[in-house]
């Protein structure tokens, strides 16, 4: 069986939260290969304020963390 061996470095910037909407950026390294996106969503059910710091919290790493995953090509 081979090793798979993966080098990941993601940074999220530019949180915004505002009228039930937020988006932020994401700049990924993967294996040498730097990437920037842009992700939007709605929320609902959360402050803008609690839905910020949920954000920063690590929301944010997460879903970018989702959408690597659904891009990555092996």
């Amino acid at each position: 069986m081979e090793n798979t061996k993966l080098k990941l470095e993601l940074e999220i910037d530019n949180i915004e939260v505002e009228d039930g909407y937020y988006s932020f950026s994401y700049h990924y390294t993967l294996n040498g290969k730097r990437k920037s996106k842009d992700y939007e969503s709605d929320y609902e059910g959360w402050t803008e304020k609690q839905w910020t710091k949920e954000l920063e919290r690590g929301e944010a790493l997460k879903t970018a963390l989702q959408k690597i995953a659904e891009d990555f090509e092996v």
